[in-house]
């Protein structure tokens, strides 16, 4: 089975209402020796919906990418306890539930995934990137280059 590694970040910024925070959301995929990052806009949403929104960017590029998702392994590591808690069989969401089964459901169609917390703001290179993508994606970094 073949493995792929991603990160991803969500963020939210400029107001604690949810209906008008700017999000976005951050990936960073090593995927059979590329890698794939970008940033972008994740509309309005708090940064927990971003942070799923996130993981659901990492499966959706591999599907695109990758026409033999059920051979695949993929492990994806986020920052945040919330998204991987709601996404496994351990979790359950109120607020963000239709996301959550609509991420749920993708995730069926990959051989295995596996949920992997990382601390962020700890120094990971790969957490850094994907936190600063996610940031440009929320306006709140300036994007450079």
């Amino acid at each position: 089975m073949r493995h792929v590694k991603a990160w991803c970040d969500g963020s939210s910024w400029g107001s604690s209402n949810p209906k008008k925070a700017k999000a976005g959301i951050g990936v960073v995929i090593l995927h059979e020796g590329k890698r794939i990052e970008y940033g972008r806009s994740a509309g309005k949403a708090d940064c927990n919906r971003a942070e799923i929104l996130a993981i659901r960017e990492v499966l959706k590029v591999l599907l695109a990418r990758d026409e033999f998702c059920h051979d695949l392994t993929v492990t994806i590591y986020t920052d945040s306890e919330y998204a991987r808690m709601v996404l496994s069989k351990k979790g359950t969401s109120v607020e963000n539930w239709k996301l959550v089964e609509d991420v749920k459901a993708t995730m069926k169609e990959f051989g295995r995934i596996h949920l992997r917390w990382c601390k962020g703001h700890a120094g990971h290179k790969e957490n850094v990137r994907a936190d600063y993508l996610a940031g440009v994606g929320s306006g709140k970094y300036p994007r450079i280059g």
